[in-house]
């Protein structure tokens, strides 16, 4: 990938332009990303029923899938895989883990 720097040296006008768009482009998904990141984050730290935790996630979920964002996608699949039990965290707020030992 070519640089900022770089892009100012050696291409013409309308590349340079293509170029600032794209790292445009490039900002605004790291921006949404971001955001949905802090999405979650506030999500989960909620003291709510689990009710109200189900409907947030998925609120969340259908906004990371309308966002096309691939880093977001492997990420989804893993909370719908897990969506039980990250849920069942909002009833007493426990976390079951094994310990070895």
């Amino acid at each position: 990938m070519q640089t900022l720097r770089g892009a100012n040296k050696s291409t013409s006008g309308h590349q340079t332009c293509e170029f600032v768009d794209g790292v445009e482009s490039l900002i605004h998904q790291l921006l949404t990303c971001y955001d949905l990141k802090e999405d979650l984050r506030a999500w989960f730290n909620q003291s709510v029923a689990r009710q109200v935790a189900e409907a947030g996630l998925t609120d969340w979920l259908a906004k990371v899938q309308a966002s096309d964002l691939k880093a977001l996608q492997a990420f989804t699949q893993m909370i719908a895989n897990w969506r039980e039990p990250i849920l069942n965290y909002f009833e007493g707020r426990i976390v079951t883990v094994l310990r070895k030992g």
